[in-house]
């Protein structure tokens, strides 16, 4: 955005008003003198400098009374309006198996809202015709010392602890497989709840390349994230890139559903999934 001041660029940024016709569109960061113009946030979660990073971050720590919310939600007028297909998270989990979630209101091609909620509390998938839980599992694998293509695949569904990287959710393959076959319009918010941190949050026109996941399902060859979102070079070349994927949510599924009932049991493969129509509020 040439010429135009940080504080008008924000506030363009949370109301649509982007161009979103390049590779990328940067939604939050949290450098500059004014970050959290236009984004709510509830409990504990303050700006830090990060010295791996060599920037600022956003560090929420108070659990789940903590939020995070892109845009403020006290401000009804406010929308994102994202059209670009892949929605990237920079992050980091800490250590401990504290509560995250992540939740999305999307937009279908009806102009429809419907709500995906993603959170480390939830061990089956649970949907309705608008909302709809989904697990997201996130522990130590063998890809805490780096992802690669030789990495076990049946830890891919795992988000890193310990560690920053970029989670990438499909947002199409999402809405239209959570929503019978939907097609999505717009990314149109995000809440972040529990402990975390932020680095960047944008949107990407084709998947990223170093994706690791269900990656056969991608619909274009990946292609370099833009030199000015990328982590800094002292980083860069350990920063696991995990796809988030109804792939993925099944496996944590089969995989929490097994241990329990055989703990050395191997991952089931079929489909199990709980719908209800009004369990979810």
């Amino acid at each position: 955005l040439l010429g135009v001041t940080p504080r008008k660029a924000a506030a363009e940024m949370l109301q649509g008003q982007r161009f979103q016709g390049g590779p990328a569109c940067e939604v939050f960061s949290p450098q500059g003198t004014d970050p959290l113009r236009g984004i709510g946030v509830k409990g504990r979660a303050k700006r830090i400098f990060d010295k791996d990073l060599r920037g600022y971050a956003l560090v929420a720590d108070g659990g789940p009374t903590t939020k995070v919310e892109v845009p403020d939600s006290r401000d009804s007028k406010k929308t994102l309006g994202l059209t670009q297909r892949f929605l990237a998270i920079q992050m980091f989990l800490p250590a401990a198996e504290e509560f995250f979630s992540l939740e999305l209101t999307a937009s279908d091609s009806q102009r429809t809202r419907r709500r995906l909620l993603m959170s480390s509390g939830f061990r089956t998938i649970v949907s309705n015709p608008l909302h709809v839980q989904l697990p997201l599992a996130s522990g130590f694998s063998s890809h805490h010392e780096g992802y690669g293509e030789d990495a076990g695949r049946s830890e891919e569904y795992l988000l890193p602890r310990a560690q920053w990287f970029t989670l990438c959710v499909d947002l199409q393959d999402m809405v239209s497989w959570n929503f019978h076959g939907v097609n999505h319009r717009t990314l149109d918010a995000l809440v972040f709840t529990g402990h975390f941190r932020l680095r960047r949050i944008f949107t990407l026109k084709d998947p990223p390349l170093g994706i690791v996941g269900d990656v056969e399902r991608l619909p274009s060859a990946p292609k370099p994230i833009p030199r000015n979102l990328s982590f800094p070079t002292t980083l860069s070349s350990s920063v696991p890139m995990v796809l988030y994927s109804m792939s993925a949510a099944e496996k944590w599924v089969h995989h929490a559903a097994a241990s329990a009932s055989h703990p050395e049991a191997p991952m089931e493969t079929a489909r199990k999934t709980k719908r209800a129509t009004s369990s979810i509020a």
